[in-house]
Parts: C-alpha cells; sequence; structure tokens
C-alpha cells in the first residue's frame, strides 16, 4: 500500500468534507431565490461517492462490498418506485446524500483501526463542531430571512408565522 497515495486520498476527503456544507449552503442559497442554474449539490455528493468508493475498493475490501451491496439496493427501491409508480417516490439526491454518507462511514470505520493514522478523534471532533456551526448559522439565518430554514417549501418557523398571518 503507497502511503503517499492513502495521504494523498485523506487529504483530499479532509477538504470534500469542509467544503460540503458550504456547497449546500450556496444550494439551498439559490434554490431560496429560484436562481435558474442546475443543482451544484447533487454532482458534488456524486464525486465525492465516487472517489469514496474508489478509495474503499483500494484500502477495505471487504467495506466496498458492503457499500456497493447498499447502493444496489437503494437502486433497486429506486427502479421499483418507477416502475410502480411511475416516478421515484424518494429524491434521488437524498438517495445519494445516503449514499455518501455510507461510504464516508464505512472508510472511516476502516481507517479507525489505525488510530495514529490521518483520521484521529481530534479531527473528527472538530469537522463536527465545523458542520454544527454551519448549520446552525444557515438555521438562524433562515429564521430572520436570509434563505431558507430547511429545504422545505412552508416548514419550522415560516410555517408557523403564515399560520398566524392567516
Amino acid at each position: 500500500m503507497d502511503l503517499k497515495l492513502k495521504q494523498c486520498i485523506n487529504i483530499l476527503l479532509l477538504c470534500f468534507l469542509i467544503v460540503w456544507p458550504v456547497v449546500d449552503t450556496v444550494n439551498g442559497y439559490f434554490y431560496y431565490h429560484n436562481v435558474t442554474i442546475p443543482s451544484i449539490s447533487a454532482p458534488y455528493k456524486a464525486l465525492g461517492f465516487i472517489g469514496l468508493m474508489v478509495a474503499l475498493l483500494i484500502y477495505h475490501v471487504r467495506l466496498f462490498i458492503y457499500a456497493l451491496l447498499c447502493a444496489l439496493l437503494i437502486t433497486l427501491c429506486l427502479f421499483y418506485q418507477v416502475f410502480i409508480y411511475g416516478h421515484a417516490v424518494e429524491s434521488i439526491t437524498w438517495a445519494v446524500r445516503g449514499l455518501l454518507t455510507l461510504a464516508l462511514l464505512f472508510y472511516l470505520i476502516g481507517e479507525a483501526k489505525h488510530p495514529s493514522d490521518f483520521w484521529n478523534n481530534r479531527k473528527i471532533a472538530w469537522l463536527m463542531f465545523f458542520y454544527f456551526f454551519i448549520m446552525s448559522m444557515n438555521v438562524t439565518l433562515g429564521v430572520f430571512g436570509v434563505g431558507e430554514s430547511q429545504y422545505a417549501g412552508e416548514l419550522a418557523v415560516k410555517a408557523s408565522l403564515s399560520q398566524v398571518m392567516k
């Protein structure tokens, strides 16, 4: 196993994880303001999923097979929905997000066997705090009318205010 390649993959994964909530924030901002550009979040997550699957294939083959089985199961569920209902009932974007999260968990579980390596508890705790901070800022800005407090339409505070105004 080439340690420089693994170090490069881990650094790319860390950069991907740091930029992920920013991409979601920008995507939500464009969505709220009805900007007619395609989603930037879905391709970003799809590329991340493909990159993680390659990393799993190289370094953790057994976990790659588990992630591949999960991906096949979700794909079969989506095809079943299209076949039975004529369209996918669940959002394909949410399916990609779920697959990306599973692949990420499988990769980090595989890396946890080597606690002295790149992914340590301090780095993961820092990422969790960063995600919490970004999510808190998104919700706070949504309450004040900048963007949405959630991606769905009339939810959370905006739903309560619309009910009061009726």
